[in-house]
């Protein structure tokens, strides 16, 4: 992360472009306000619920079910909710927040992945997702979407940090926040498992 900041400020062209990107994508998603997904209620219903003690359930008194996909997002709300905020007025700031992080974490793994790590090619990504309307859409939905794309992101960042330079292992970490965020979050982490142990053999290292 330092290192990425020290880079922006040596570069001052890449900091501009992934300002005009923030910037955009809080336009863009402005423009959609106020409009939740239906889902969106249900998660908001078992947050409240869960902070004022009823239990894991829609509403007071209900019996205990299985009716949210997404417990980390939940949970993330109730404790919001105990310090006063509602579903309704923080999912989606929220979302804009996870939003705009996930831009420059786009560029990041961009700028990974490709041969010139050094060029400038890296800034489409942030631009593309910018102008993305489901992007838009998805992140002022009122769901755990911005969210689980910012775990993501930083799950294969962290694994490729891992595999190139070892250290503590916090992408297992990211992969379990990412399944407590979305069920197939689990298949993620079986091919970041997968990834790491993969490319740990072709180094010669052993897996511990």
């Amino acid at each position: 992360m330092l290192e990425a900041l020290d880079e922006l400020r040596q570069r001052p062209i890449r900091l501009v472009v992934l300002l005009i990107c923030a910037l955009v994508a809080i336009a863009h998603q402005a423009t959609r306000w106020g409009w939740f997904i239906d889902d969106a209620a249900i998660c908001f219903a078992y947050a409240r619920n869960v902070a004022q003690l009823e239990g894991v359930v829609p509403w007071p008194g209900a019996e205990r079910i299985e009716g949210i996909s997404d417990p980390l997002w939940v949970a993330l709300l109730a404790v919001l909710y105990r310090l006063g905020l509602d579903g309704f007025e923080i999912a989606e700031p929220l979302g804009m927040l996870f939003g705009v992080i996930n831009l420059g974490l786009a560029w990041r793994l961009a700028r990974a992945a490709l041969p010139d790590h050094e060029g400038e090619g890296a800034l489409i990504a942030p631009i593309l997702l910018a102008i993305n309307a489901q992007f838009a859409i998805w992140s002022a939905s009122g769901l755990e979407n911005g969210l689980f794309c910012l775990l993501l992101s930083v799950a294969i960042l962290r694994t490729l940090q891992e595999v190139r330079g070892g250290g503590w292992p916090l992408a297992s970490l990211c992969y379990l926040l990412l399944a407590w965020t979305r069920p197939e979050g689990i298949g993620y982490a079986a091919l970041g498992g997968l990834w790491f142990a993969l490319w740990t053999l072709r180094q010669g290292r052993g897996l511990r």
